[in-house]
Order: C-alpha cells, then sequence, then structure tokens
C-alpha cells in the first residue's frame, strides 16, 4: 500500500478549529498528521515559543496546513505576542499570499488576489511621537523587503497563463512613492516576461486591453463591491489576477470572497527560505469566534466548509499524490452538494458527511495499491 506521508498541521483557535477537526475526522482520516497547537492557551503556556517550533516543521517538510490564532485575545495583546500569521510568515521567508477562488459562485470565471507578503503596518518597525513645525507628529517607519519582489511577479505571470486571467495592479502611485515603486516594479516584470500594458477601460461594459494594467486603489475597490449584476463590467465574470501590496491585499481577498457568495478562498503562501522554494496552505475565514460553541446554523447562513475542504484537500494532495483520485472525489462531491442541496437544507455537518460518503469509493484500494 502506498505510504501516507505526515503533513504538518497548527491547530488555532474557536469555528476554524472546529469545523476543520470536522473535516479531518470525517472526510480525512487516514492521513497522518504532526500536530502543533498553536491556540491561544498553547502560546501563552510557552511564552509562544509553539510558534517557532511549527515554523520550523513546515520548513523541515517544506509544506503544511496553518490555522490563525485570536490574536485579539486580551492576554496575547497584553504579552506582544500579535497575529500568528504575522509572526510565523517571516520566519518561513513568505513573499507572497494567493488566495483564488476554487468553487461556483457568482464569478463565472476564475479570479484571485496575489498579495505580496512585505510592507505596510504589517512592517511597522518603529513608531514615535515628536513635535514638527510645532505641530504634535506620529512618525512611523515601515520596511518593505524587495529582496523576492521577482519571485512574485513571476508567481502573477504563472498565476495568469495558468488561469488565462488579465492582471490588474492596483496602487496609489498617484500619492506615495512607496505605491510608486510597487507598481513600477510589477509593470517592468510583467513586460519583462512579454506581457503587454493595455489602459482600464472604467465605463460599464468597456473591456481591458493588454495583458494587464493599472487601476488606483479605492477606484480598484469600489468597482469589487458593487460589480454584483452579471455583464455589468468586466469585473462582473472574473478572469482576473489583482497585483496588491500587503495591506490592501487583505482586503481586496475579503471583498472578493463575500461577493463571490460561498467564501470559497483558501491562501496559499509562497517561501524561500535558505536557498530553497516552498509553499503551505492557510485555512479561511481567521477564527470565525461565532461558530465556536453551540449548534451551527443551517441555510444560507451556514458555516460553508468548502475552502477548509479544499485547502486541506490541496495540500494532504502535495504530499500524497498516489490519493489524487480521492482528492478529486472530495472535491467534486463538495461542489455537487452545494449545487444540489436546496439553500434551506445547508447544514455544515451533514455536507461533511455527504462529501465522505459519496467519495470513499474513490479512495484506491489496498490490492491495487500493492501491485
Amino acid at each position: 500500500m502506498y505510504e501516507k506521508h505526515i503533513v504538518p498541521f497548527s491547530q488555532g483557535d474557536a469555528g476554524v478549529q472546529r469545523i476543520s477537526e470536522m473535516v479531518l475526522k470525517t472526510i480525512f482520516p487516514d492521513f497522518p498528521l504532526d500536530r502543533y497547537p498553536l491556540g491561544v492557551e498553547d502560546r501563552i503556556r510557552t511564552n509562544d515559543d509553539c510558534t517557532s517550533e511549527a515554523a520550523g516543521a513546515f520548513i523541515a517538510h517544506r509544506g503544511g496546513i496553518k490555522m490563525s490564532t485570536a490574536s485579539n485575545h486580551p492576554t496575547v495583546l497584553e504579552l506582544g505576542y500579535g497575529s500568528l500569521n504575522i509572526k510565523m510568515r517571516p520566519m518561513l521567508g513568505a513573499y507572497a499570499i494567493l488566495r483564488m477562488l476554487e468553487a461556483p459562485g457568482q464569478y463565472k470565471n476564475p479570479a484571485g488576489v496575489l498579495r505580496y507578503a512585505y510592507g505596510g503596518f504589517y512592517d511597522e518597525k518603529s513608531c514615535d511621537m515628536t513635535e514638527i513645525n510645532g505641530r504634535k507628529t506620529m512618525v512611523t517607519v515601515t520596511h518593505t523587503d524587495m529582496h523576492d519582489f521577482e519571485k512574485y511577479v513571476k508567481l502573477a505571470y504563472d498565476t495568469a497563463k495558468q488561469h488565462n486571467l488579465h492582471i490588474i495592479i492596483a496602487t496609489k502611485k498617484t500619492i506615495a512613492m512607496s505605491e510608486r515603486v510597487f507598481y513600477k516594479a510589477c509593470a517592468l516584470g510583467l513586460r519583462t516576461h512579454g506581457l503587454v500594458e493595455g489602459e482600464n477601460l472604467d465605463k460599464p461594459g468597456g473591456e481591458w486591453t493588454g495583458d494587464f494594467h493599472h487601476e488606483l486603489t479605492d477606484d480598484n475597490e469600489t468597482r469589487l463591491a458593487i460589480s454584483a449584476a452579471p455583464g455589468t463590467n468586466t469585473y462582473s465574470n472574473g478572469g482576473f489576477l489583482l497585483m496588491v501590496n500587503n495591506v490592501n491585499g487583505e482586503g481586496r481577498s475579503d471583498v472578493m470572497n463575500a461577493q463571490h457568495g460561498n467564501y470559497v478562498m483558501g491562501s496559499k503562501v509562497f517561501c524561500s527560505i535558505n536557498g530553497k522554494d516552498f509553499s503551505y496552505r492557510e485555512l479561511p475565514t481567521g477564527t470565525a469566534d461565532s461558530f465556536a460553541e453551540g449548534p451551527l446554523p443551517t441555510g444560507l447562513g451556514f458555516f460553508n466548509p468548502t475552502a477548509i475542504i479544499f485547502t486541506i484537500a490541496a495540500e494532504l494532495e502535495k504530499f500524497n499524490a498516489e490519493y489524487k483520485p480521492y482528492f478529486d472525489a472530495v472535491r467534486v462531491n463538495t461542489l455537487s452538494y452545494i449545487k444540489r442541496t436546496p439553500s434551506e437544507d445547508l447544514n455544515t455537518e451533514d455536507m461533511i458527511a455527504r462529501v465522505a460518503q459519496y467519495s470513499a469509493a474513490a479512495m484506491p484500494k489496498e490490492e491495487v495499491l500493492e501491485k
């Protein structure tokens, strides 16, 4: 029988921890995990050393599945531990975070957000109060590591080619020098890969030209939120990839995810450390505190586990490629449940159970694997 390979798995808090355990126990019970508890209590108990231990495992295995922790917990804030994502990503050499819509919804074509993993308030190094020209002034210093920017641009190029996407670079280049540098570096890199810069035709029904174009940050975000009616403009049907800085990338992903209607975005984080490139997955929806306890809601307001299922399946498949038929079946049956179940009958636990039931036949059988 094929050997099932161990995958590092960092455990978090609240609703996402609860739902992910349902998914693992019911759909993926036979795939071994190397567990690293990173919940609030674990971080406090170990003085946050558990974070470094988990990061070391991800580096050693060149991958893994990471869950968020409740970074807004009063004790975590008081002790200065901060966000687990913001602490672990630099440890892992993360340079880009890709979020793609992975299931049917509002957008008819693929769409995604590629976020550069450095800069903005996520990389704030100091914040001092002083007086300039007689006025109280806050002087903030941030660092944006540009060492891996060429890899970030190459990833945008590869993703666009794979999914046939038009690239949109979104910045405030008319205001901030750092935004201008970001735009110029993106545009130059894309042109180096043979892509053509076009114009932003923002009138209703207008078509984008070239392979990529630039939009101002606020215009870009506004159009994402209002383009819900199919066919109103080029955003309506998807088919694009946003290249954005560290701060704006998080907001863009959330807007697109909500507008799509199914909350089906997981995060794939690309890393480069000690001369080695690898990726890992982050489970979506933060910690989802409102789903931590009690009965789960049903109907349109149910907790949709699609992105959690897809994220776990993708990383398990990376380590266990021989079981691809099973992972494919899981994805097909996940989408089938959403498509075929009446809205009023949507149920998280029922969905997970049915996906496992209908996918079981696709698990390679022992006598076949031994040949």
